[in-house]
This record gives C-alpha cells, sequence and structure tokens, in this order.
C-alpha cells in the first residue's frame, strides 16, 4: 500500500487523539457537529456622498453618490478561520456614482473581502483591490485641468464598513431579513501618477440575500477537535527590499524609489502583534533613514504592517515623521512577497513591490517547511 503525506496544520484538521500538553490534560471526547462551508449572496443598493478631505474636492461635489454591489462570502477555513470567531471571506463587485459626474463620473471596484465578528450579527468588513474611475485629470481641456483629485483611470481600493447581513433562519422577522451596510470605500494610487488626491466615498445600503446558504460538508469526525494545539505565529526578524515608482508633479517625468528594511516581529498572538524597525530609502535626488514601531495584523499566511516612523536622515526637509502600510503575503521557505505604501500623513508618497527574507526558514502557522 503507498504511503500517505501528511502536512501538520494544513487546516484545522481535528486531532484523533486526546493530547497531553506539558501538565495540562486535555481529556475530553465529545460528538463534534459535522462543519460545514457557507456560500451566501447577497445584492445591495444604496448612497451616500464624496467626502470632500481636500479643499479642492469641496468645489467638485455636485450631489450625491449612489451604489450598488454584489457580494459572495463564505466561511473562512484553515488556522485563520479556526482563530476568530465566524470569520468569512469573499469578493464584492461594486458600481457607483461619485457625486461629481463632471469631475469623477462613474466608480467599480472589485474587491478582496474579510468579515470579522464584531458584536451580535455585526461584521466589520476589509477589503482589498483594484478600482476604476471614469474621468481623469488630464491638458486637453479646460474641464479636464479642473478633475484635480485623480490622475489614472486604475488604481488601488479599499474598504472598510460595519455591515449586518441579512438572516436566511426560518423563523426570522422580515426586518432580520434585510442586510445594513456603512462602507468608506478608497480609490487612489499611491503617488505613481499625479494628481492623486484620491476619492473616498461614504455609503449606506441595504441588502437582500439573493439565495439561501449552500452548505458544503468540509469534515467529518465523532472525536473532540483539539484546537488549543497551534503552532505558533512567525516572530524575530525579517529583512525586506522593494522599489517604486513615483511621479512628483502632475508633469513631471516619473522617479525610481528603492528601500529596503530590517524588522522585528514579536508577540505570541494569533490575531497580533508588535513590530520595531529601521528602513533606509533611496531616490535619484536624495535618501533617507527611519527608525519604526507599530502594530501587525496577522491572517495566516498574510501579516498587515501598520508602522509610524521618525526619520533620522531626512530626504524631504519638510517631512519629519512617515507612515507605512505593508503586506506581506508568504510565498515558500523563508521567502515572502511584499507589497507596501509610504505616506507622509495622509499624503502617499509612493508605492512599493519587493521581497522579504527571514532567517532560520520560519514559516507561519498553517505552512510546512520546504
Amino acid at each position: 500500500m503507498p504511503r500517505r503525506s501528511f502536512r501538520p496544520f494544513s487546516g484545522c484538521l481535528p486531532l484523533v487523539c486526546v493530547v497531553a500538553l506539558l501538565s495540562q490534560d486535555v481529556g475530553v471526547h465529545a460528538q463534534a457537529p459535522i462543519k460545514t462551508r457557507q456560500d451566501r449572496w447577497e445584492c445591495a443598493v444604496g448612497g451616500g456622498f464624496l467626502v470632500p478631505h481636500r479643499e479642492a474636492i469641496r468645489a467638485l461635489v455636485e450631489g450625491h453618490a449612489q451604489m450598488v454591489h454584489v457580494h459572495w462570502s463564505t466561511r473562512a477555513g484553515g488556522l485563520w478561520g479556526c482563530s476568530r470567531e465566524d470569520a468569512r471571506w469573499g469578493a464584492t463587485l461594486r458600481l457607483g456614482s461619485t457625486g461629481s459626474p463632471r469631475f469623477l463620473g462613474t466608480q467599480v471596484t472589485a474587491l478582496g473581502t474579510a468579515d470579522l465578528h464584531a458584536a451580535g450579527s455585526w461584521q466589520i468588513r476589509l477589503g482589498g483591490g483594484l478600482g476604476w474611475t471614469q474621468k481623469t485629470w488630464g491638458t486637453e481641456s479646460a474641464e479636464a485641468r479642473q478633475r484635480v483629485v485623480i490622475g489614472s483611470p486604475i488604481n488601488a481600493a479599499i474598504q472598510i464598513g460595519l455591515h449586518r447581513p441579512g438572516s436566511v433562519e426560518p423563523g426570522a422577522a422580515w426586518h432580520e431579513r434585510i442586510g445594513l451596510h456603512g462602507t468608506l470605500d478608497h480609490q487612489s494610487n499611491g503617488s505613481f501618477t499625479q494628481p492623486n488626491l484620491g476619492t473616498n466615498v461614504a455609503s449606506l445600503a441595504v441588502s437582500v440575500v439573493l439565495s439561501k446558504d449552500a452548505r458544503r460538508p468540509v469534515h467529518t469526525t465523532d472525536t473532540l477537535t483539539v484546537l488549543a494545539i497551534l503552532p505558533k505565529p512567525v516572530s524575530g526578524l525579517r529583512v525586506h527590499v522593494a522599489v517604486g515608482r513615483r511621479q512628483p508633479a502632475p508633469l513631471g517625468s516619473r522617479e525610481t524609489v528603492g528601500e529596503a528594511g530590517l524588522d522585528w516581529r514579536f508577540g505570541g498572538g494569533l490575531r497580533l502583534g508588535g513590530i520595531l524597525g529601521a528602513m533606509v530609502f533611496e531616490r535619484p535626488s536624495s535618501a533617507g533613514l527611519g527608525v519604526h514601531g507599530g502594530l501587525q495584523l496577522r491572517f495566516t499566511r498574510v501579516h498587515i504592517d501598520l508602522v509610524h516612523g521618525r526619520y533620522l536622515h531626512r530626504w524631504q526637509e519638510e517631512e519629519a515623521h512617515y507612515n507605512r502600510v505593508v503586506l506581506h503575503a508568504h510565498w515558500r521557505g523563508p521567502w515572502w512577497v511584499n507589497l507596501g505604501l509610504l505616506t507622509h500623513g495622509f499624503r502617499a508618497h509612493h508605492p512599493a513591490l519587493g521581497i522579504g527574507w527571514v532567517p532560520g526558514g520560519k514559516t507561519p502557522y498553517g505552512v510546512r517547511k520546504r
């Protein structure tokens, strides 16, 4: 009989024995219910407004924004799903007006989403993906030159929202079957192209579930699943380098930006940790050096760094501090891929794409060393 391979912690695999951890006895047996994946489709319509976060945007607002979105989600699996209560992941396609038909027009976004339990039936939704803006800045006409909000049709898109999806449970009241959604949708290009003030559209929407949850079996067992025995999150040193492109001015030439850093990640939480580090920045006209610290959001194979730093050597005289948002995705072995954005306050300086390396080949929980 051929030997079967086994990948430890490749998902929420139940342990089929009673496990003793140090001096702690886990000696409880129970009949576990059948687990299922629940696929859900919903359609929402709503309205809102373009947030005039810069004075230049205020004059461009001509009315209210309108939107419609279609959202699919399923219950999160793997260790990420085990370490959170009722977590879901999915995708959203959103179509909406901006409330500025002459200067911005219509926007479309395609997002990958993660829904995290907040309280009761309410969820926090975090989404990221690509967006399209119909009207952008240009030099071909006087009206095009007034579109100072954004200079590129294809942009990065982010959504943060508080959602209460409609219930599909038998006996639910009519108002429980209607979903409620409050979202803030952002589009910008990270200063890859100027101008780049970015758009922020705040919306309120109601939704209906298009069909009942489609339940698919995931795993069946008659033994207690011991979820307390999980591998530790990756901590310690990480070295990373990245290259980006930016346009300093609307009619200026793009320049290449390089960055390299060393981070120390600490904390034993599956969801949240800390980070301290140092960075070196370089562009054709100058170089900078900074130190930073902040939080790390952990989603098994994806880590998101939210840090604030101070320049020890400024590469722009007017800027003493910086912020970084970096998405690190595990690739294989000690290697990671990172996508980051450096900002000064709320003003983007440059996006960057790069790689990271972890000494000793430590891999995130749920991933086998290679």
